[in-house]
């Protein structure tokens, strides 16, 4: 016997289709936003190492305020992601998993979660570079104090 969808089931399925595209749209949009801070953050201790060196203390200060300011976006834009995928349909696990899992470990099945893991992948190269800097930033400006002195 074979079992039939009816109208109902089909419309309510068309919808979670539709919902999920959206809420991936809105993801890689999300993502763009992260690496877009993430690299003000990286220029930011660009400048920050450059003023180290220098020796300026004015610089130093005033980026410092600003690359927190960044920081803080990032935070929210974390934040923002997580909201987008707190329940637990299966959808929203798969895009969970597209935005918080290791990028090397995924497949990608279309277009979008290309792009999605593209994003990652630079976000990821971009965040690996920034601590690289931070930790000479913190060598330069704390000297004995700072947590990577040897």
């Amino acid at each position: 016997m074979a079992m039939e969808i009816t109208d109902d089931e089909t419309q309510a399925l068309t919808k979670q289709s539709a919902d999920l595209a959206d809420l991936t749209w809105e993801a890689a949009l999300l993502l763009q936003k992260r690496y877009n801070i993430i690299s003000d953050i990286r220029n930011c201790t660009d400048e920050l190492l450059e003023a180290s060196q220098r020796g300026d203390q004015i610089s130093i200060d005033l980026l410092i305020g600003i690359r927190e300011e960044e920081i803080l976006k990032c935070e929210e834009n974390w934040n923002a992601l997580h909201q987008l995928v707190l329940s637990d349909t299966p959808g929203e696990h798969y895009l969970r998993e597209m935005i918080f899992a290791d990028p090397e470990s995924m497949h990608p099945g279309n277009g979008i979660e290309n792009k999605l893991l593209e994003l990652r992948r630079h976000i990821q190269s971009l965040v690996n570079e920034v601590k690289t800097k931070d930790r000479c930033l913190s060598r330069n400006i704390a000297k004995e104090r700072s947590f990577y002195h040897k």
